[in-house]
């Protein structure tokens, strides 16, 4: 086992050998994962959480695998200890032999950043630490681009842009196809799952390509030309599509998900794109930090203007936050109500409202009751 204060072994291995913290009480399995992983990876072993935790304050690791039993004391509590007290930003990775869906849920809804099943797929496993590495090293340099963005306001807009929009079918296209993996490996995969699955998988990848696509036609463009792409757009077609996009993580977590409209037909003559950004990004954020009860997407048609709404029953936002929620990097814990971080969601789903739409966007949120996202849009005709 290499010393934790080794950092020759780093320069041995070219000097970019990623460092795995493997936590474990089965000196089998640590060995196992040992034979696996290297010499691709540096590996250190903690049989306890204690003995991890202590090998975690003295050292960063690129990747730490979580055993679900660990003895005294279960993964899951050592997982949210990680994230909310020490904010460990390495690639953490669930081990269990309960491979159920509550189970696996609970470790995503910690952070977890994948879940192994035991026992250990040798190949499996080699690609998913490497998958998992990969996709918190694109959310990385994402992140960078935008802190590092000290250029005029028009760029740093598409910047942010662009991060968002990419990051949204990039993530289920990996998962999904991780996942199809897996089953096709431990051969559990039938026909109507393989379906289902590569017809989402190409649904994600056309949404990517039409996103490149943007990025670079706007890329052209002057802030003075990001002018709203006005098209005829129905209503109801619109919210049941983003209901459906978000169906299958609501029902993972039991909530309910549900559409408020009036009778009749509704039709708006309105950029249907940069809405459906707008209101993706809010009914994403309310699915993730809604733990019980429902998240109800909404609209209501007036005599000057319309109302898009998100409402949740999750933890809701402390006052104080409320205000600073929509400014330029402002992110906010759902959980803690607190604002500890960088974050571009909601100021740009503002600049869009506001510049592009015409439009504005309020929160009404009270803490442990929830939140409601209100987009008014003035109703006009394209020039």
């Amino acid at each position: 086992m290499y010393k934790l204060d080794d950092r020759i072994m780093r320069g041995k291995a070219g000097g970019a050998a990623k460092t795995v913290l493997v936590i474990d009480d089965d000196e089998a399995i640590r060995l196992l994962i040992r034979n696996i992983l290297e010499p691709d990876y540096i590996v250190f072993e903690a049989v306890d959480a204690a003995g991890a935790l202590t090998q975690i304050g003295a050292s960063d690791f690129d990747v730490i695998l979580i055993d679900h039993h660990l003895g005294g004391r279960d993964g899951l509590d050592l997982l949210i200890e990680l994230r909310e007290d020490r904010k460990v930003d390495s690639v953490i990775i669930f081990m269990t032999a309960d491979t159920s869906r509550d189970l696996t849920a609970q470790a995503f809804r910690e952070n977890a950043d994948d879940f192994i099943g035991k026992p250990v797929n040798r190949r499996l496993f080699k690609y998913a630490v490497s998958e998992a590495l990969q996709k918190k090293e694109t959310e990385r340099q994402l992140r960078e681009a935008v802190a590092k963005a000290e250029i005029e306001e028009s760029k740093n807009l598409l910047i942010a842009m662009a991060s968002h929009e990419l990051h949204t079918p990039l993530l289920p296209l990996i998962g999904l196809s991780s996942a199809l993996l897996k089953r096709n490996n431990e051969d559990t995969l039938d026909k109507d799952v393989l379906s289902d699955g590569l017809k989402r998988i190409v649904a994600a990848a056309r949404r990517l390509n039409e996103i490149i696509g943007d990025i670079l036609e706007v890329a052209s463009m002057n802030k003075k030309d990001l002018l709203p792409q006005w098209e005829k757009t129905d209503v109801r077609t619109l919210m049941e599509s983003l209901r459906e996009d978000y169906r299958e993580a609501a029902d993972e977590k039991g909530l309910r998900l549900f559409i408020t409209i009036p009778e009749g037909e509704h039709s708006l003559d309105i950029d249907s794109k940069r809405l459906r950004q707008v209101l993706s990004l809010i009914i994403e954020n309310a699915v993730r930090f809604t733990e019980f009860g429902e998240v109800e997407i909404g609209f209501d048609e007036r005599v000057e203007d319309v109302l898009f709404f998100v409402r949740d029953t999750g933890s809701g936002i402390l006052p104080e936050f409320q205000k600073r929620l929509f400014e330029s990097f402002e992110k906010v814990d759902m959980k803690s109500g607190t604002s500890p971080g960088l974050g571009v969601g909601l100021y740009l789903c503002r600049r869009i409202v506001e510049t592009m739409l015409g439009g504005t966007i309020e929160l009404e949120s009270t803490l442990g009751r929830g939140s409601r996202f209100t987009v008014r849009i003035p109703k006009m005709q394209p020039e």
